[in-house]
């Protein structure tokens, strides 16, 4: 039976996560305890092939996408994911029993569109509406589409409770950022009744040297 991973990207971000899932996948096969797992990065939404700008599909339809790769991949393995940011929601919302291990990076703990749009508003270029489509400007200097489905999804989604869900098929553990600047770890009571948590130094992607500590304990809950 095969061992794979398959990752699952957070909001308006392209497969490897700004990289770290590739850093993650390269530190494992270069483990050799860890160098026959297969490593599966996907696009939950659309990619343009000449300007990288990133079109956002509805958490439902990410969900269902994530649902139909899960599916041709599960064959004859057996699948561990780890998802980060907003990737756990999706996560959650497809429904996978019995996976090996779900392993959520800096999971939101409440669904809060505001702070979403306070955190883009002031880039220059940036243009909101919840009620229609949106574009937001990334700090690389790309574009995230956000059309007005998105939001309408997003808006009747209680995140612990799709948490909750997850939780009574799945083997849970959720890894909180220490210094995280964009997830409140608030909720750490509520995920410890959900599965096994885990704090350790970073910020929401685990930059710098804390990569490496995320590495770490990714290697120890497989």
């Amino acid at each position: 039976m095969k061992n794979k991973i398959l990752f699952v990207h957070g909001f308006g971000v392209k497969k490897d996560a700004r990289g770290m899932f590739t850093d993650i996948a390269k530190s494992l096969q270069n483990d050799l305890s860890f160098s026959e797992y297969e490593y599966i990065l996907t696009d939950l939404n659309v990619i343009d092939a000449v300007t990288s700008d990133i079109y956002l599909n509805p958490l439902s339809k990410q969900a269902d996408i994530l649902k139909s790769i899960y599916r041709q991949e599960e064959k004859g393995s057996c699948v561990t994911i780890i998802s980060h940011s907003q990737g756990c929601v999706v996560t959650a919302l497809a429904y996978l029993p019995k996976v090996k291990n779900v392993i959520l990076l800096a999971p939101p703990t409440n669904n809060d569109i505001e702070k979403t749009i306070n955190s883009f508003k002031n880039r220059e270029g940036s243009l909101l509406n919840t009620k229609g489509d949106s574009t937001l400007m990334r700090s690389d200097g790309s574009k995230t589409i956000v059309p007005k489905e998105y939001w309408t999804d997003r808006n009747d989604i209680n995140y612990i409770d799709e948490y909750k869900v997850l939780s009574k098929s799945n083997n849970l553990t959720f890894v909180l950022a220490g210094q995280d600047e964009i997830v409140s770890n608030e909720s750490e009571d509520v995920y410890s009744h959900l599965g096994s948590v885990v704090k350790i130094d970073g910020d929401h992607n685990f930059e710098g040297k804390d990569r490496g500590g995320l590495i770490e304990e990714i290697k120890k809950l497989l």
